[in-house]
């Protein structure tokens, strides 16, 4: 039967580095980097292997959900050329709802700066923060 997921036991020890199996990769993995994510509400960490070295992390804000944020948040990544590598869908929070996302660039003409006036242009968008995340 061919596996869907692969998944491997480790132990966790306080201030020790997580080391992964060596047979846990397959042999066609071509990644060298990796974009660790920790969910601290639900104690889940993923490992989102890359082929780039920089990921950039976007920070929205909402003062109110509009029905067509996500679309419009989907039009504006197509637009720009951003491949997701993980996101936390909307958050909603008690002064105001939160989404973030982690992605790359696929192509290198287009600023954060341009990406962050096409978020902030979002029906009830109040911020946008991007920061680069790198090793």
């Amino acid at each position: 039967m061919q596996c869907v997921i692969i998944a491997k036991m480790i132990r966790f020890q306080e201030l020790k580095p997580i080391v992964l199996p060596s047979n846990f990769f397959e042999k066609d993995v071509e990644a060298t980097i990796a974009l660790l994510i920790l969910v601290p509400s639900t104690k889940i960490i993923q490992i989102i292997l890359l082929k780039r070295p920089i990921v950039w992390k976007v920070a929205i804000q909402m003062v109110e959900l509009s029905p067509d944020f996500l679309p419009e948040l989907d039009r504006v990544f197509s637009r720009c050329k951003l491949q997701t590598c993980y996101s936390t869908g909307v958050v909603f929070l008690p002064e105001f709802c939160a989404y973030d996302s982690y992605f790359t660039f696929t192509e290198s003409s287009i600023s954060a700066e341009q990406v962050t006036q096409a978020l902030s242009a979002i029906k009830g968008v109040s911020n946008v923060e991007i920061t680069k995340v790198s090793t």
